[in-house]
C-alpha cells in the first residue's frame, strides 16, 4: 500500500525527506522483523533507518555505493539477519542516489496507528481496468482498455485526477486496486481479467 508522506507523523516524515526523498507518497509494508541488507544499483547506495515515532531520534545508516565492496564494511551492505522492528519505531529502507527508491515498514502495532484511512472507494472491473490502465500504461496505448463511464466514475470517486495536461492516479486510486487485485487473485502487473 501507499500513503502520503504528509499524512505521517512529523518525526518519520523527516527522515524521509532528510534521505533525500521528495516524492508526495511512499509504500509501505506491515511486517514484524527485516533485514538491513539492500543491494543498490549504480549510482546509488542502500539505506536503513530506524526512527522512533514519539521522539522523532533516528539512526540512519548507508551502504557503499554501487552496494558492497571489498573495501569497506557497512552494516546495510552485509548483514542479512533479520532484525525484529521495535514497537512504536518505523524503519525506513530502500536506496538513495540517482535513483531514490524508500520503503516504510511497520510493526503491526504501530500500523494500526498510522494507517491511511480506509478506502470506501471499492472498484469495480470496469474501473479496475481503468485504473490499471492509467497507472501502468503510457497515453498512446491506453486506446480500448476501459470506457468514459470508467474514467468518469473513477474520477467521482477521487481515484484519477484530471487537469489540463493529463490525468494522474491519486494514491487513494492505488490502493483501491491494490485491494482490488487482492480481494480478486490478480496481477498487479497485468490488465485485470
Amino acid at each position: 500500500m501507499r500513503t502520503l508522506v504528509k499524512d505521517l507523523p512529523a518525526s518519520i516524515s523527516a527522515v524521509i525527506r532528510e534521505l533525500g526523498c521528495g516524492k508526495a507518497d511512499i509504500e509501505f509494508e506491515i511486517i514484524e522483523k527485516i533485514s538491513p541488507h539492500y543491494s543498490a544499483s549504480d549510482g546509488c547506495r542502500g539505506v536503513f533507518a530506524m526512527v522512533d515515532i514519539a521522539t522523532g531520534k533516528s539512526q540512519i545508516a548507508h551502504g557503499d555505493w554501487g552496494g558492497a565492496n571489498f573495501f569497506s564494511q557497512k552494516l546495510v551492505d552485509l548483514l542479512q539477519d533479520d532484525i525484529v522492528i521495535p514497537e512504536n519505531v518505523a524503519v525506513i529502507k530502500g536506496q538513495v542516489g540517482g535513483v531514490n527508491c524508500l520503503t516504510l515498514y511497520l510493526n503491526p502495532i504501530n500500523a494500526v496507528k498510522l494507517l491511511p484511512p480506509a478506502s470506501e472507494n471499492l472498484v469495480n472491473k470496469a474501473e479496475a481496468c481503468c485504473l490499471y490502465a492509467h497507472k501502468g500504461l503510457k497515453p498512446a496505448y491506453r486506446k480500448g482498455t476501459y470506457t468514459a463511464e470508467s474514467l468518469e466514475s473513477c474520477i467521482q470517486k477521487k481515484l484519477i485526477t484530471r487537469n489540463k495536461v493529463g490525468t494522474k492516479v491519486t494514491v487513494e486510486g492505488r490502493n483501491a486496486f491494490e485491494f482490488w487485485c487482492d480481494a480478486n487473485n490478480q496481477s498487479k502487473f497485468s490488465m485485470p481479467r
